[in-house]
């Protein structure tokens, strides 16, 4: 089987070429050339001097109208794919409708609701296009259209696409039973997009805490320092951290600096001066300060107690965060505090 997208309108990038040949699949392969008439006619002579040259093999060729002003080869190549027939043939895709039988204006909205996350819009838009394809002919291209779509949309958002190989239009079956038949698929296909938000998510909350956690000591960290960092807004900021900590930003950063000058006062020999400064604080009356109302003692008393009474819990990565700077900036012979 050969497969031909002729890709009309999207010109050449070479402006002394009429055509241009691009690799698509396989079995695909693209041809861009001017949007001209003489230009069409030749395309269609080529590809009935091809399509008498193959015989009885199966060739297949959708092309992407040039009234489409599509902006990349991308484009051109999904508006190919769709027009493409389910028989051996050519078929234009006029801009108005395609061989399912449904808008392009559908189509559009179906496929950018499932690029901006609309699951709602997509469903109803899926459900319009069922309820408008009346013969089986039409129904069947939608059918096979809609596919196309969601394979396109998956393969975009680099998400799996839940799709049974044996799924074929049902012949016995209503053209909207058939067309509802893809609401599943797309549904899986939402789900996947929703775990990889999720996950991407989760790794952008644990790469803005280990951020904060390392850049403690700068006594001028705040959300809005930590959002010109990530190129976020700085409500985005506030929001990764309530929902990774069930803290605000102040209350989370007031946890790691207390918890790490909890441990610096228990595990080494610094100075208070030097625990101020490594805990981000500028005036050692502020960290007194601070210390005595998260712990109720002072940094001293603290110390003298060796933190025994049960309120320094460290995570294993503000342990090995404070390991590793302890590790780097030890001095050789740390000063004791009187």
């Amino acid at each position: 089987m050969l497969k031909m997208m002729l890709l009309g309108g999207a010109q050449p990038e070479d402006a002394d070429h009429d055509y241009r040949c691009e690799i698509i699949g396989e079995r695909e392969t693209g041809l861009v050339f001017r949007d001209t008439p003489a230009h069409i006619e030749v395309v269609r002579s080529a590809f009935q001097s091809l399509q008498d040259w193959m015989g009885e093999r199966p060739l297949l060729c959708g092309i992407s109208a040039p009234a489409h002003c599509v902006g990349d080869i991308q484009a051109a190549v999904r508006q190919a794919h769709i027009a493409m027939p389910q028989k051996q043939g050519l078929d234009f895709y006029n801009g108005t409708t395609n061989p399912g039988g449904f808008t392009r204006m559908q189509q559009e909205r179906f496929y950018q609701g499932i690029l901006s996350d609309d699951e709602e819009g997509a469903l109803k838009m899926l459900s319009e296009i069922a309820s408008c394809t009346h013969s089986a002919d039409m129904a069947r291209g939608a059918f096979y259209s809609l596919h196309i779509m969601l394979r396109s949309a998956a393969e975009e958002l680099d998400v799996p696409l839940v799709w049974n190989p044996g799924t074929v239009y049902d012949a016995t079956l209503r053209p909207e039973e058939n067309l509802m038949r893809m609401e599943q698929p797309t549904r899986e296909l939402f789900r996947s997009i929703h775990e990889k938000q999720e996950s991407t998510k989760a790794d952008k909350e644990k790469q803005l805490l280990q951020w904060v956690r390392s850049n403690s000591a700068d006594c001028n960290l705040s959300a809005l320092v930590a959002a010109e960092y990530f190129e976020v807004p700085e409500k985005r900021i506030y929001e990764m951290v309530r929902r990774a900590t069930n803290m605000t930003f102040r209350e989370y950063l007031l946890s790691v600096r207390m918890k790490k000058a909890a441990s610096l006062l228990c595990t080494t020999n610094y100075s208070i001066n030097e625990i101020t400064e490594k805990c981000g604080y500028q005036a050692v009356s502020t960290f007194y300060r601070i210390f005595k109302k998260y712990y109720d003692v002072t940094p001293s008393e603290f110390r003298a107690r060796g933190g025994t009474d049960g309120s320094l819990t460290l995570s294993a990565e503000e342990t090995d965060l404070l390991e590793a700077e302890q590790a780097e900036t030890s001095p050789e012979n740390p000063e004791t505090e009187a």
